[in-house]
């Protein structure tokens, strides 16, 4: 490695610590790390540095959850308590059919006494009249979230560490609505509301809700479907306000700029203060927050005549987003956004010198379609390990559709900006909307086309080894410069890889999930995947069945057994983060949306020949017999979730 640890070193260490000591609150072996970096710190004198920053990260994130894990761990002893909770929300997330809103309370009722309590809940509403830093009284049963009874079952309630929460009101109703009319937050939130209604008036559906998506950062009024085309066509970060979007501000800053002919501190101050308005006015996300960071260090730079490394800029604008709020770092939004990044420094600038003498052209239209080729692959590659792992695909025709799609949204962004400049002025508006409208419509039909390419989609989920493994991998080729250490890494890596490929099972498999209603089953079956789902929830979905479809890439269901009504089966369907290609059940299910091969419970013994395993049904509930195994799905209470090989 270099001689000194760079700020992307520090950063890294930064982040184990962190990662460490939320992993010491669920399991108290980890804390046997702390002694190790103890000796390695007296032991190796270049190590004292790296050990330091490893030390603060934990010291960070114990300081900021000790206190919230003691209040989680109060709230066991209420399960199914009414209770009535006061606070303000402080989050709003929409989903498919309801909305989750997270309350920063400040006193809780229960059992007709009232007691401060600062902390957060969870609670499903319905959104509408609702806005962040409203002051509400929520009523309903509380709902600690407990440890996984089911093997790759999201665990709720040490995710609930890093988000705050200390449990969730089931069953919720609103009781009490105060309008906060004053403060930061509402006058964020009005001007928002004042832009998305321009948009609603100027433009038609699709196009208001995208450029209320790229500018506000709220994707609640675009359609579901172009949302999962985004995400198909491997382009859903130009949805996600975040350092892309900070771009587009920092170029209308420079034009701006080159009017002004503002420079040195007046053109710091300005500058400054328009992005921290914008980050704010997005709703301060980790990746905009790192973004923005990141412009300011950098126009530091020049009045104080300081000649800063890319590295350098990065690890600082990570160790200040960090040191501020240190549970950012189990987020999506932050962990590809600092991927992005550091793929662009240390991925793209050695590639670029690398294959710049051996290709070299004065066509300009030819060179900037090779650079953005060259910058949109390593992007690529150094995001791979991280999508595969939050979310089992990845579309490669995005490298190419990405330079297309990327200005393309920069000149509906500043489209947006001028049809709001321009409202008063109806002419004007109208020709900016035109314009945004025909961008957008370019837009869809490329991310449209690039989700239906199947060609060049890898799919499969990777576990935390692989994923780790891949990433010292990159690490290895295109950061470190020690030959000992980058041999040492690859060997590593490549140790891990086979340790994760030897223990991967192609047997046939039965899962038995133990779910809110009783039990459900995925069976896979060399290749046929069978999902029993009688009475399963939504809950039971998105924590149980859709994290184990991801950690076992399954990508289709090939048969769905419900004996629930057709909108039961509805909504099944829509949570389901895979299609579903046959639906067997007892009841009609013409009116369900959708192409789908209909079948009856009769067809499913002759489905299930291949799998060795009988089924007899008893009253809207399944028995398997397999392998000397018997389940009654529905109505057997002693079954924990368990995964057993068919032989």
């Amino acid at each position: 490695m270099i001689k000194r640890p760079d700020n992307i070193a520090l950063l890294f260490f930064f982040s184990a610590g962190i990662v460490t000591a939320f992993a010491c609150y669920s399991s108290l072996y980890y804390i046997f790390i702390y002694p190790a970096a103890a000796v390695l710190f007296f032991l190796s004198s270049r190590s004292k540095l790296p050990v330091i920053a490893f030390i603060t990260g934990s010291a960070i994130f114990s300081l900021h959850n000790h206190g919230q894990i003691m209040i989680r761990d109060m709230m066991e002893g209420l399960e199914e308590k009414e209770a009535v909770v006061y606070g303000r929300i402080s989050g709003l997330n929409e989903y498919l059919l309801s909305s989750s809103v997270v309350i920063s309370s400040d006193s809780v009722r229960i059992s007709g006494r009232t007691a401060a309590l600062e902390s957060k809940f969870n609670a499903y509403l319905n959104r509408t009249g609702l806005t962040e830093g409203d002051t509400v009284a929520v009523s309903g049963k509380l709902l600690p979230f407990k440890a996984p009874l089911n093997k790759y079952e999201t665990d709720r309630r040490l995710l609930s560490t890093v988000k705050y929460t200390v449990s969730e009101i089931k069953d919720a109703y609103l009781t009490e609505l105060r309008k906060n009319k004053a403060g930061l937050t509402y006058f964020m939130n009005s001007l928002q509301s004042k832009a998305e209604d321009i948009f609603d008036r100027r433009l038609n559906y699709t196009a208001g809700g995208f450029l209320t998506a790229i500018m506000t950062g709220d994707k609640g009024r675009l359609e579901d479907n172009r949302i999962k085309e985004f995400a198909d066509s491997g382009t859903i970060h130009l949805l996600a306000v975040s350092g892309l979007h900070v771009g587009f501000v920092v170029l209308l800053l420079g034009i701006l700029n080159s009017f002004l002919h503002l420079k040195k501190w007046p053109y710091l101050i300005i500058n400054s203060s328009a992005l921290v308005f914008y980050a704010v006015f997005t709703g301060g996300s980790p990746s905009v927050i790192r973004a923005v960071l990141m412009a300011i260090i950098l126009m530091l730079s020049k009045p104080l005549k300081r000649k800063l490394r890319a590295t350098d800029v990065i690890g600082t604008a990570g160790l200040i987003s960090l040191s501020y709020d240190p549970n950012q770092i189990f987020t999506p939004g932050f962990i590809l956004s600092f991927a992005a990044v550091l793929s662009i420094v240390l991925i793209h600038q050695p590639l670029s010198d690398r294959l710049n003498r051996y290709l070299k052209t004065e066509n300009r239209l030819l060179r900037k379609i090779y650079e953005g080729l060259l910058l949109s692959t390593s992007v690529t590659i150094g995001l791979l390990p991280f999508l595969l792992y939050l979310f089992g695909r990845y579309n490669f025709i995005s490298i190419f559709s990405n330079l297309l799609l990327i200005p393309l949204t920069a000149a509906a962004f500043m489209s947006g900006i001028m049809i709001i400049a321009a409202d008063k002025v109806n002419l004007a508006a109208e020709f900016f909307a035109d314009e945004a409208e025909f961008i957008i419509k370019i837009i869809m039909y490329i991310t449209g086309s690039t989700a239906e390419t199947e060609i060049f989609t890898l799919h499969g989920s990777t576990d935390a080894l692989v994923t780790a493994a891949l990433i010292l991998f990159l690490a290895a080729v295109f950061y470190l410069k020690d030959h000992r250490y980058k041999t040492a890494t690859v060997f590593a890596s490549t140790i891990m890889i086979g340790i994760s490929f030897y223990s991967i099972e192609n047997d046939r498999v039965l899962y038995v999930f133990k779910t809110s209603s009783g039990q459900s089953t995925v069976l896979r079956n060399r290749g046929e995947n069978i999902l029993f789902a009688g009475g399963v929830k939504r809950s039971d979905i998105t924590r149980i069945i859709n994290p184990y479809l991801s950690r076992t890439n399954v990508r289709q269901i090939d048969y769905l057994i419900t004996p629930g009504e057709w909108f039961e089966t509805e909504e099944i369907i829509n949570y389901l983060q895979i299609p579903v290609k046959n639906i067997v059940g007892g009841r009609d299910h013409e009116y369900l949306a959708g192409n789908y091969r209909l079948l009856d419970f009769e067809s499913l013994g002759g489905i299930l020949k291949t799998a060795c395993a009988e089924v007899n049904f008893e009253k809207n509930s399944y028995r398997i017999t397999s392998a000397g195994y018997s389940y009654i799905l529905g109505t057997d209470e002693k079954v924990r979730g368990c995964e057993i090989v068919l032989k």
